[in-house]
């Protein structure tokens, strides 16, 4: 997944011109970011991977920390240490702030959307073929009409990524060192 997650400039391809970006913080040069859901880390949430629970901070909270299946402790997630730091509330959003983005890379969106594997030939080959009709995966993921996403893959692609789009998917957070999941259907 290398390079799955970018900035978003609208300046020159140089040093120069992206510091600038970076640096003057009234730019309209600089436009925001693009990164995976946070949901998928590994350590989101609080949970107890051998007894499979999964909670969020308010969820684990009314239990003390404490694995309501086993009675031990829970591992705390990386959310509820930020929430435990944070001088604001949840979903607070800074005057002027940056846009970002979640996204999922193509392969997965394309995996999910035709029930095979990231790895398999099927989709390996509509991954090649859409980059090839339709040009780079940010743009597909972000900015190609989803009639002509439609037009060159399938209906079943065009809605996953319409559904990505809207943030219409499902997240299913990452606990106490299992992967989260975002499901598109």
């Amino acid at each position: 997944n290398l390079a799955r997650e970018a900035n978003v400039f609208n300046t020159e391809l140089s040093y120069r011109q992206i510091y600038e970006a970076l640096e003057n913080k009234n730019s309209d040069k600089f436009y925001g970011t693009l990164e995976f859901f946070p949901e998928e880390g590994k350590y989101h949430y609080d949970g107890h991977r051998k007894c499979h629970i999964c909670l969020s901070p308010e969820e684990a909270e009314k239990y003390h920390g404490i694995c309501p299946v086993c009675g031990k402790k829970l591992t705390m997630g990386v959310n509820h240490r930020i929430m435990d730091l944070a001088d604001r509330e949840n979903g607070f959003v800074r005057k002027n702030a940056r846009p970002f983005e979640s996204i999922v890379p193509l392969p997965e969106v394309i995996s999910a959307c035709v029930g095979k594997a990231v790895t398999t030939k099927t989709v390996t080959g509509e991954y090649e073929k859409m980059l090839q009709k339709l040009g780079n995966e940010f743009d597909i993921l972000r900015e190609i009409p989803i009639a002509d996403i439609e037009k060159e893959s399938s209906h079943m692609i065009a809605s996953g990524i319409r559904k990505l789009r809207n943030r219409e998917v499902i997240c299913k957070p990452g606990f106490d060192g299992e992967y989260g999941k975002i499901c598109l259907f």
